[in-house]
């Protein structure tokens, strides 16, 4: 599920695509997405300028929800382009420096995906 601001707070679900999906040279292509991306959206719904920032939230299996994803960039041709999804950082890749930027030493970040 993912969050955004625009003018009014709104949620969507959305599709999760594998990498290789993303980097399809009609989608984003090889040279805009890296392992430290999500690629989710795309087929019908993609973020919108404005959603930056906003989290990519995952469910658990056992319910609870988790952050996996911070809204990168969206396409400049619009909202909802076609074969262009929502490019999300992937928090997993910056576990480490969230924890130690943030504080939290040895305890680590835990519940990020």
């Amino acid at each position: 599920m993912t969050v955004g601001w625009l003018r009014l707070v709104s949620r969507m679900l959305r599709t999760v695509l594998s990498t290789w999906q993303c980097t399809q040279p009609d989608w984003w292509g090889s040279l805009a997405i890296r392992t430290t991306m999500i690629c989710a959206g795309g087929a019908e719904q993609a973020g919108c300028n404005g959603d930056s920032g906003g989290p990519l939230n995952c469910q658990a299996e056992d319910g609870h929800w988790e952050v996996h994803g911070i809204a990168s960039f969206v396409s400049a041709l619009g909202c909802d382009t076609p074969k262009k999804p929502t490019v999300f950082t992937r928090v997993s890749a910056f576990e480490d420096w969230i924890a130690e930027v943030g504080g939290l030493g040895h305890w680590g970040v835990g519940v990020l995906g």
